[in-house]
Formats: C-alpha cells, structure tokens, sequence
C-alpha cells in the first residue's frame, strides 16, 4: 500500500470492498458510509477492468472554477 500526505492511498479492492458495503447498507448506514469513505456503488464497478483509483479525471471546471477560484475569491478577496 502506498502512502501519502493524506494516509494510506486507496486501491482498487478496497474501494471495491467499500462500494458492496454501501450497496448492502441500510439508508442510515449507508449515509454513515458516505460521511466515512466517500464511496458509493457504481454500475461501472460491475465491469471487471474498470479501475476508479487508477483512471480518475479531473474536472477543470469543478476543480478549478468551483475550488481554487473559489478559494481564491475568499481568501484574497474576501468575498
């Protein structure tokens, strides 16, 4: 397992793992779940080559738009 700044990074089974607890959960678990990890099960997890942790985008209008302009914006020019 490789680490990080942030902790341990991620795999593939564990987020697999995670996903098909979500999915087994009831609706106050699987908010728990959410809160916890971050992970819900996907139609796309079905699909055996599918790798979320590896093939991950990156959003430039959520990422930078919404996140560093948004800081940006805050910080600098306090709005």
């Amino acid at each position: 397992t490789k680490a990080c700044a942030f902790g341990a990074l991620r795999t593939t089974a564990d987020h697999r793992k995670k996903a098909q607890l979500y999915e087994g959960a009831s609706p106050s678990e699987k908010k728990d779940l959410w809160s916890e990890h971050g992970v819900r099960n996907s139609a796309l997890l079905r699909l055996p080559y599918w790798n979320p942790i590896d093939w991950v985008a990156v959003d430039p209008m959520h990422n930078w738009l919404l996140g560093v302009l948004q800081a940006h914006l805050g910080e600098v020019f306090g709005l």
